[in-house]
């Protein structure tokens, strides 16, 4: 989606923050929807509804990116060099993109996810509930990192303490999965892929936050 008229510096420079703020918002959302997804999966044994309005969000989130990377290639000026606005935009997107990849293979393998144990349903659920909580830091940390350095940074190190707990709560999941009795295998293989998935979201928020803090130790020293 290409953005109509011309724009001035000065309204170049405010266009590029609202949609910088717009785009890093959209990826929140989708991580709220993915936490969503498990939850109605949980409680009501259909997910369809928050499945779809992830994928719709994500794409609102790649329209948003691209109209935002328009911007910086017309020279619309954010607080960081042009290289480094362009990778924090893409890493961020990517959170969005990996939440989408974990919702399109949850909705393929739907079928075989129905009769899995409901207090395994609950555990990924309150897993996708701290991959949540860990994409907040992550919002908060890209928004502090216009003006405030030191608490971005500590924001991004939030995101690293979240993530090795998210890792631990899905590897706890995953020996508890392969532990069940007779479990059908194939099923059990899937669900351990979903929580993979869920674990990857998480991964690739920390990625986001690592460049966050390289950034910081770039500028701020």
């Amino acid at each position: 989606m290409s953005l109509k008229g011309s724009l001035s510096d000065r309204d170049s420079k405010t266009k590029a923050l609202e949609l910088f703020k717009e785009h890093r918002n959209k990826v929140k959302e989708c991580i709220v929807n993915l936490e969503e997804v498990f939850k109605a999966l949980y409680e009501k044994g259909d997910c369809t509804t928050p499945c779809a309005r992830l994928i719709e969000k994500e794409a609102e989130a790649d329209r948003l990116k691209e109209q935002l990377i328009e911007l910086l290639f017309k020279g619309a000026f954010l607080p960081l060099t042009g290289e480094d606005r362009l990778k924090i935009i893409e890493m961020n997107d990517n959170v969005a993109d990996a939440a989408e990849k974990t919702i399109r293979a949850l909705k393929a393998y739907l079928p075989w996810l129905w009769d899995i144990d409901q207090n395994l349903k609950k555990e990924i659920w309150q897993l996708s509930h701290k991959v949540t909580e860990l994409s907040e830091h992550l919002a908060k940390s890209m928004e502090l990192l216009a003006d405030d350095f030191k608490s971005a940074f500590q924001e991004a190190e939030n995101v690293e303490k979240m993530r090795r707990d998210v890792r631990n709560k899905g590897y706890e999941l995953v020996e508890l999965l392969f532990k069940q009795k007779n479990s059908d295998m194939g099923a059990t293989l899937l669900v351990k892929e979903i929580i993979l998935d869920i674990m990857n979201v998480a991964d690739v928020a920390e990625d986001a936050s690592d460049f966050i803090t390289a950034i910081v130790v770039k500028y701020a020293y």
